[in-house]
């Protein structure tokens, strides 16, 4: 499990989040693949849609069935540590998302020279995006998002 990193210092979910799973991808991505938070594979093997995982497996299948190899696409998650709630949900909080585009992933897509989309995979990801419309009903929808 990876320590977090500095810029999660102070973040309300410090303490709360299990483990720091970073964005992997090739600097000229032209896509992203934001989720809503590492499962538990994730946390453990550090890297984000784990191909073992389910998430992971999934997602796999829909960009290669798009044409895009998975090692040439972003990919991240809205909060970068799992989050539980009390319920025992892992969808991450909104407030958990915001707090992590700010210290982590958004600095990070705007690193990203030949971004041109970002996929919301979840509704975490998508509220934070497109709004708070965005739910499971509107998966497959496309938007544009300016940084």
């Amino acid at each position: 499990m990876k320590p977090k990193p500095p810029a999660c210092s102070g973040c309300e979910f410090e303490k709360r989040g299990q483990g720091y799973v970073p964005g992997i991808g090739p600097l000229n991505a032209q896509v992203a693949f934001i989720g809503q938070g590492p499962g538990e594979r994730e946390v453990y093997s550090g890297v984000p849609f784990h191909p073992d995982a389910p998430s992971g497996r999934v997602l796999t299948s829909w960009i290669e069935s798009a044409g895009f190899p998975r090692e040439t696409v972003w990919l991240d998650n809205g909060s970068r540590c799992r989050i539980q709630t009390a319920d025992g949900s892992d969808e991450a909080p909104l407030a958990a998302v915001t707090a992590c585009f700010k210290r982590n992933w958004g600095p990070r897509l705007h690193s990203l020279p030949y971004l041109k989309a970002v996929v919301a995979v979840g509704v975490p990801a998508g509220r934070f995006l497109f709004g708070p419309w965005a739910s499971a009903r509107a998966a497959g929808t496309f938007n544009t998002v300016e940084f």
